[in-house]
Order: C-alpha cells, then structure tokens, then sequence
C-alpha cells in the first residue's frame, strides 16, 4: 500500500496534467442541480460528476481557482488508482493467492500509470476504482458468506451502489451484476442468497432509477444519457452502407458527404430539417440506427464479432496524453505544468515500460482464456464424479466469472461504438486476476492428468 499510494503521489508531482476534459466529463458537474429542459444529455451527470462536484464545493471553500481544483482533481485520480490496486490486491489474496497479490496488483497499477489516464480527465479514471472495488466486494461475500447479518448487508449495499454507479456512467458495467450472482450463488446458503439476489438488484435498480427520475428534472426526458443513436451510429459507421441502404436520411446525408461510412458521429453532415445542437442530431439519428439493426441484425452483430476479435487482447494506449480537444475550460494551449517540478526520468521510465507491458497484456490474456479453457476441457477425461466435484470448483467458478465480465464488457463497449482498446481500463482489475487464476488453473493440469488432486487449500484469512 505504502507502494500503491508513493508512485501515485510521485506521478502526481512530477507530470504534467493534461487540461483538456474530453466528452465533458469534467464539466458535467455544472449539470448536477441546473435544469435545462431538451437539454444536452450525451455526458451523463453520473459518478465523474459527484467526484468533482465535491472537489469544486471544497476547492470554492477555501478560495481556490480552477487550475487548483483541477490539480485536486488529478490528485484524486491517484488516489483511487492506489485504492484499486488494494482491491486487486485483497481480490487476490480472497482466492488464496500469497506474494504474487502484492506483485499482481503493483504491475497493474503500473500498467495504468504508464497510460496517463490519472493525469486527465476520463470516465475511466472512476470506472477502473468501481469495477475493481464490484469485483473483491463480489469475492468477499461469495469466500466469506458474507459474514454476519450486518457485515451481508453492508458489503451488498456497498456492491450495490458501486455497480449502480458503475452503470449510470457507462451502462456497460450491467454485466457484473448477473455475473456477482452467479459467482454467489453456489457459495452462500439459498436463503441468503436470494436475500442477496434481491437486495443487490434492488439496490442497483433504485440508483438507476434515480439517474432516470434526476434526469426528468433536468431534461424532461426519462433516460440516463441522450446518447443512443450516436454511440449505435459508430457502431455500425463501418458497415453503414449496408446496414442503413433503405434509409431515405443516410441517402441524404451520403449525398452531402459521399465518404460518410466509417466517420464519427460528430463528422456526420446534417441536411435541411436537422437542427445544429447534439440533441437533433441524436433525434435524428436514433431512429435510422436503430431501424437499420432491425433489419440488418446480422450484420450489427457480425461487426461487433469482428471488433471482439480484433480489439479483446489490445492492451489501452497513453490515453492521457491525448491532444487538446474541444473543451478547454483553463484556455491553455499545453499541459498543466507538474504542481512540484517536472519529472523526466519518471515519464522516461513510464513511457520505456508501456509497450512491454502492453504486449504482456495481450499476451498473458491469451494465456490466462487458454489455461482456463484446457482445464476445463481436461475435466472430461476424468471419471464422472471427479468431474462433477471440480467443475464446483472456486478457482474454476472464479476464471469462468471474470471471464464472462471482461469478454462480455469488451464485446458490448466495442459492439455500441467504434473500436477502442482504452474500453478495457475499466477491467484491468478483472484482466489482472483472471491471468493469474488462468496461470494457477494451468498448472493443476497435469495433477489432473495423473488423477492427483492439485486443487489450492485455501488458508485461513487472519481477522
């Protein structure tokens, strides 16, 4: 921990902060308690908004400017990375893992560090903390039984409101939520797991209802983001010749703009009729998209197949060293300057073990999905009741749980927008503990073959 929390500071004083808030994200505080009915909702005003709305409300207290609470903004950034590394850390240690808990969770925080994303302004930053807090709050309860009465009920509203909140950010984080309660259900008592059942999907239900009823008040619209057309359009813009051929709108827009497939949303021509804010471009694109996947479902699907394939081992590139967008809330047109000095030889080494550990990422994933897979396909060479005893196996259940969430979120990130490799960030957590129960699972394979028993006595956790 003591690790965890120095490197962030380190990088914190000695690298410059990139000012430049893409997708609003920032920004979307200002929206917390304003009302601007028909308003721009694509940013949701979600868990990046609380964040900094409570570092603005502390930062106006004492005086302090913008440039300064965008600097306690980053600050908080590292604050949360160092925190998800601890919960990758006791994420670990929850499956019996010893010193490499500690080597696991460094070399991710690392990996993260050596993207930038803490030094700038992206939901990830948030996203990554919730996702790995979902995941060793999931094993706490699916190890542990959830403990007393009281220590259940605090850990499944805690998980609750870390998967409500991951959801009304980016929707996607959804799929830990049947996940969580397949990981459980073989481990809690029936009782206690429909209790859990319940109160978990109650609770993430009540928070997204919440966004919805907010965002009646603020928009007159029942939704968590005004932003479904535009997101599906990247999504098919590859294959929109195809997908969208009977619409009369995109003959419109190719007319204008004979190159129209593969461009973003923001780069779409807008004919007569289609008014200049985000909100009627949205309201005109939604139907045509969706439409278009109506009748094309097959081909939707096949592209999203395709970016799966393409995009599950791309490792996120330096994401927070992204040029100067269109939001510049300081008008700067470079960097944050570090708030100590500046700190070459940390960016040297930062920027010297990106790719390398970029290309260990895809690699021990491959790895990890193969372990996994050839255990699994071993245990039918085994006698049927063997077989039956370790398919309930934790480590097994364990690697199949965190498979479903990495795949499955990459899959939908990459199935509703343009392929992005910065959609796994979140997951690094969740990417982190599958390689090494996938490593772990490969190594009990030849035990198995042997018909020995190479299956990991869990020591008792000292309270």
């Amino acid at each position: 921990m003591a690790t965890l929390f120095g490197g962030g500071l380190l990088v914190f004083l000695t690298q410059p902060i990139n000012p430049f808030p893409y997708d609003d994200w920032f920004l979307s505080q200002d929206r917390l308690w304003r009302r601007e009915p028909g308003g721009n909702n694509y940013t949701p005003v979600a868990a990046p908004a609380l964040l900094y709305g409570g570092i603005h409300g502390l930062a106006s207290a004492a005086g302090l400017g913008l440039d300064v609470e965008l600097r306690l903004g980053v600050l908080a950034h590292q604050l949360m990375l160092a925190l998800a590394g601890v919960w990758i850390y006791l994420s670990h240690r929850r499956l019996g893992f010893g010193r490499w808990s500690a080597v696991a969770a460094l070399l991710a925080v690392v990996f993260v560090q050596s993207t930038y994303v803490a030094q700038a302004f992206w939901s990830e930053n948030v996203m990554l903390w919730l996702v790995s807090l979902s995941i060793w709050l999931t094993l706490e309860i699916a190890t542990d039984g959830g403990g007393s009465r009281g220590r259940f009920w605090g850990l499944t509203a805690a998980l609750g409101a870390a998967l409500g909140l991951a959801t009304i950010t980016r929707a996607v984080p959804i799929v830990l939520l049947p996940a969580a309660l397949w990981m459980t259900k073989a481990e809690l008592p029936s009782e206690r797991w429909r209790r859990f059942a319940v109160g978990l999907s109650a609770a993430v239900a009540a928070l997204v209802a919440a966004q919805m009823t907010a965002n009646h008040w603020r928009y007159g619209r029942w939704e968590l983001s005004h932003s479904t057309g535009l997101h599906l359009w990247d999504g098919v813009s590859y294959a929109s010749d195809a997908i969208l051929a009977e619409s009369a709108l995109y003959a419109r827009m190719k007319a204008l703009e004979p190159e129209i497939q593969g461009r973003w949303w923001w780069e779409l021509p807008r004919p007569d009729g289609i008014g200049t804010t985000t909100v009627d471009l949205e309201d005109a694109v939604r139907p045509m998209v969706l439409e278009g996947i109506r009748r094309h479902p097959a081909l939707f699907l096949r592209q999203g197949l395709r970016d799966l394939r393409r995009g599950l081992f791309l490792a996120p590139y330096a994401i927070g060293r992204s040029d100067p967008g269109r939001k510049n809330p300081l008008g700067r047109e470079g960097f944050v300057p570090a708030p100590w000095r500046e700190g070459p030889a940390v960016r040297a080494a930062l920027d010297a073990i990106r790719e390398p550990l970029r290309e260990l990422y895809g690699w021990a994933l491959k790895a990890a999905l193969a372990g996994g897979a050839v255990w699994w396909a071993a245990l039918w060479l085994r006698p049927a009741g063997e077989r039956r005893r370790r398919w309930g196996e934790r480590d097994f259940r364990a690697w199949a749980w965190l498979a479903f969430v990495l795949v499955t979120a990459i899959y939908v990130s990459n199935q509703i927008e343009k392929l992005d490799p910065r959609f796994a960030l979140p997951y690094v957590g969740a990417a982190a503990l599958l390689v090494s129960l996938g490593c772990r699972l490969a190594t009990r394979i030849p035990w198995m073959a042997l018909g020995r028993d190479g299956a990991i006595t869990e020591r008792p956790r000292p309270r």
